[in-house]
């Protein structure tokens, strides 16, 4: 029974994406065994040292401890532990350190008391706890035993496991713990104290299977990071395969070292192109290759000459071969990509190698990559606001030697967003804001919204600044006596939202419907020289945003059958903005080893992942009907997994009713929808317009059921646009019963042809770069308002 238990607590452990390094002194040895035993120990141990000797633990921690068997000593083993883990770990994955030490019963009597001291480091956690045993309760081997389960138990919750084995103490046996959180800015501030070695963003979604152990590092300080950066990485790793990280060391080798708001600022830019970025202490590069070794290092031309010339060894060309041979002999290399040197464009091959390290430098072709200017003269330019170019990064399909990426003015502007009301209205906001904040990050925005909506909370989790104001929707119908106030909360409405207007001073108002645009809007018009711009998300316009495009400087729409609701001259048709997260790429083993990690090993291209969509706050009527068909639909058919988002308020009931299932996910909310598109062979959703933009930009074949209960039909619309862009299958609500959704979802699953077909459709239909491009005509046209100066 026992041995059963703790065989499930390790294949939990061995099921998840943490990885481990264990110091342990003076007992738990059974841990190990469990531990390596049982299958799956790869994926979690990556390394175990048993320091039993006293001269082996002095080497471990580097002193000799004022105790060796003591809370601090512990402490000190998990943190030397976590810090080995993060050098050897991939990129990404999470990492623990264990530290154990312990004074257990021997061949000889002990004066003192059988104890143990066991302490877990994570990134935002330190975790130890102190046991003592009862004296000549247990042999040695059982003593053992115990602190090994105490053990396996720990690194279960540093995993996250929600499986729990209780180790068998007595009443008197009770373990004393104590924890401390790391927030942010405390981990960072460990790492300029040089307590922990680094500090690894995974911002990246890309899977890169081909050598995952390797790390294809490009180092420096970006300030700022620019398209030259991403695309010398991109080109490096399609020469030399591996996994492509960012590196920045917070500790420079001639100036001071960055603060912990400095670091933050840069690692947001990473974040908006969804980049890995490592944040390490060590300025030197034969400091970088002890930390990561194996790695590719990415450097310039100008790097390389540096590297090579012994006065920057104090002049000693010998002390340059020994520490450039000790890179060599720990796995490094360096690729090598052309680069102004002493104001000459250099490549390797115009360098002077040593005989002895040439193998340590590989090139990269000019015709593949050529970049003419450095981080330092992008800050000096747009210090001075000025527009300029830098000479693209060229791969092997570009031929154009002339083509350059458009590096924007960092004029400060200011833009209001008027958002809310649903979803459908707040996220298309928020992901055009991110790509204004990603093209130019002295834009400051402003979202306003009702207090109680959605919005506030949506808005506020953002970091985007945020005020509330007061709007009223127009009831149906139209004669509602509830309607005749109408006009006088408008106006209402409108005077406050002016004053707001009137103190933030914007250059250009966006809205995106609904009734929380007609006030701002509106008011914005009364401000001159504000350019006030639309976006449309359905098929066929709202109220609202047909009455502003009256007053619009431009409306941006969804689809081409839209532009005949709006003044031709003034529409684009972009497409929906969706989610920065959804434009990068997750691999679908990546994706689906977090929704079912105990059948990833298994998964393979027979497996099918139905993800239902119920809503944010849950379809009763989709709900209603996988409820009665779910279960015998898996038991039927062995490849079929399911992810299930009930909705919010729909989730107590449907847990309630649901069976549990080894391949079901039933969850009221996806945060991370992203990896739920990347899982999904076939999505079963409403027809709400960005759901379908998200299903174009992800190419899935989809099962649409369009809410009859909004207005002017929308959904219905949507998915009627939806069936003849991408082919989706609309089942409408009346229609819908757990039969035909069944038989609808095996109809397309068994039908490769159809899915790929599907597929196809969507793709081509897709517009993924939507607020790229409205973010870019968005700064254009606040470019001419403050060119115009104030606008009261």
């Amino acid at each position: 029974m026992v041995e059963g238990r703790i065989r499930a607590l390790v294949e939990a452990i061995h099921a998840t994406p943490t990885e481990a390094v264990l110091y342990l002194s003076g007992g738990a040895s059974q841990a190990l065994g469990y531990l390596m035993s049982i299958p799956g120990a790869s994926n979690t141990v990556l390394e175990a040292v048993v320091p039993y000797s006293r001269t082996s633990m002095i080497q471990l921690l580097s002193k000799i401890p004022t105790q060796f068997v003591s809370k601090q000593t512990a402490e000190e083993m998990a943190l030397l532990a976590y810090n080995r883990a993060l050098k050897l770990s991939k990129p990404g994955l999470s990492v623990v350190g264990v530290g154990f030490t312990g004074s257990l019963a021997s061949t000889r009597p002990k004066q003192g008391d059988h104890r143990f001291y066991l302490s877990t480091r994570t990134s935002d956690r330190l975790w130890v706890s102190s046991v003592t045993l009862s004296k000549g309760l247990r042999t040695r081997e059982q003593e053992d035993k115990v602190s090994s389960h105490f053990l396996l138990q720990a690194i279960a919750d540093a995993c996250k496991v929600s499986a729990t084995f209780h180790p068998d103490f007595n009443e008197t046996e009770v373990p004393d713990e104590c924890e401390k959180l790391f927030s942010e800015d405390e981990e960072l501030q460990d790492l300029l104290n040089g307590e922990i070695c680094m500090k690894v963003y995974p911002f990246s979604s890309e899977r890169h299977s081909s050598n995952p152990e390797r790390k294809i590092i490009l180092s420096g300080s970006f300030n700022p990071l620019h398209d030259g950066h991403l695309k010398l990485l991109e080109v490096a790793t399609s020469i030399c395969e591996g996994v492509p990280c960012f590196e920045i060391s917070a500790i420079n080798a001639d100036k001071p070292p960055l603060t912990v708001p400095q670091i933050k600022e840069r690692v947001k830019q990473f974040e908006r192109v969804g980049k890995t970025v490592i944040i390490s202490s060590q300025p030197y590069f034969y400091k970088k290759a002890e930390l990561f070794p194996g790695s590719a290092f990415v450097i310039g031309a100008d790097t390389a000459a540096r590297l090579v010339n012994p006065k920057y060894y104090d002049g000693d060309h010998n002390k340059m071969l020994e520490i450039l041979i000790g890179c060599k002999k720990i796995g490094c290399t360096f690729l090598v990509g052309g680069r102004n040197v002493d104001g000459v464009f250099k490549v390797l091959e115009d360098l002077y190698i040593p005989p002895e390290l040439q193998d340590l430098f590989m090139s990269i072709p000019e015709e593949r990559f050529r970049m003419d200017i450095s981080s330092t003269e992008l800050r000096r330019k747009m210090g001075m606001n000025l527009n300029f170019k830098v000479v693209s990064c060229l791969s092997l399909d570009q031929t154009d030697q002339n083509q350059s990426i458009s590096i924007k003015s960092t004029t400060v502007l200011r833009i209001v967003f008027a958002a809310g009301g649903t979803g459908g209205h707040i996220y298309p906001a928020v992901a055009i804001a991110d790509e204004l904040k990603n093209i130019n990050p002295n834009v400051q925005i402003l979202f306003l919204g009702t207090e109680n909506g959605m919005e506030s909370t949506a808005i506020s989790s953002t970091g985007y600044d945020f005020k509330p104001i007061q709007a009223f929707p127009l009831n149906r119908p139209l004669i509602s006596p509830q309607n005749f106030l109408f006009p006088f909360y408008l106006i209402k409405s409108m005077i406050y939202t002016w004053k707001l207007l009137r103190d933030f001073d914007p250059n250009v108002v966006f809205g995106t419907g609904g009734y929380v645009s007609g006030p701002v809007c509106l008011s914005a018009k009364v401000l001159k020289g504000v350019k006030l711009v639309i976006q449309e998300q359905n098929s066929v316009p709202g109220r609202a945003n047909w009455v502003i495009s009256f007053f619009a400087d431009m409306v941006f729409v969804a689809f081409p059958s839209t532009v005949k609701y709006f003044r031709k001259e003034k529409c684009i048709v972009s497409g929906n903005p969706i989610r920065l997260s959804l434009r990068g790429h997750v691999s679908k083993e990546d994706a689906r080893l977090r929704f079912f990690p105990r059948a990833a090993k298994n998964l393979d291209l027979e497996l099918k992942v139905v993800l239902i969509l119920g809503g944010s706050l849950g379809a009763n009527a989709i709900n209603i009907a996988v409820l009665n068909m779910y279960y015998q639909m898996l038991l039927e058919h062995k490849y079929m997994y399911i992810v299930w988002q009930t909705g919010v308020e729909t989730f107590t009931e449907m847990e309630s009713l649901v069976k549990s299932h080894s391949r079901l996910v039933l969850t009221p909310f996806l945060h991370k929808m992203d990896l739920a598109y990347a899982a999904a062979d076939l999505v079963v959703s409403r027809a709400g317009a960005m759901t379908c933009s998200e299903i174009l930009a992800t190419g899935k074949p989809s099962i649409l059921i369009p809410s009859p209960n909004v207005a002017e039909g929308h959904q219905e619309k949507n998915a009627s646009i939806m069936s003849d862009l991408a082919g989706s299958r609309v089942i409408l609500e009346d229609e819908l019963e757990s039969t035909t959704l069944r038989t609808a979802i095996e109809e397309i699953l068994g039908d490769e042809h159809q899915m790929a077909d599907m597929h196809e459709r969507a793709m081509k239909a897709a517009r993924p770069e939507a607020s790229v491009e409205i973010a870019q005509y968005i700064l254009s046209l606040g470019e001419l308002s403050a060119a115009k100066g104030r606008r009261l």
